[in-house]
């Protein structure tokens, strides 16, 4: 029997580094303080960019559109299990 593939679901994330057009995502910020992350599972996520937004702006975060700047992810529904 054929294994069903996980559902996807896209959230925004603050990205850390230039635009990357392909995996890995391997600069992004953290949920717990926004800082820079490589650990998938400490990506802070977002269900809309105006929140991506206040958190940057709340974390003293600013959004250069070069170096940081908000964009979507795909996450697996187990990545997202505790959502931060």
């Amino acid at each position: 029997m054929a294994r069903k593939k996980p559902k996807r679901q896209t959230r925004f994330v603050i990205f850390a580094a230039p635009e990357v057009r392909q995996p890995p995502y391997d600069h992004l910020v953290s949920a717990t303080d926004g800082t820079t992350t490589k650990s998938r599972s400490r990506y802070k996520t977002f269900h809309t960019e105006p929140a991506a937004r206040k958190f940057a702006q709340d974390k003293s975060i600013e959004l250069d559109g070069a170096m940081q700047y908000i964009g979507l992810l795909d996450f697996d529904e187990s990545e997202l299990r505790d959502e931060n």
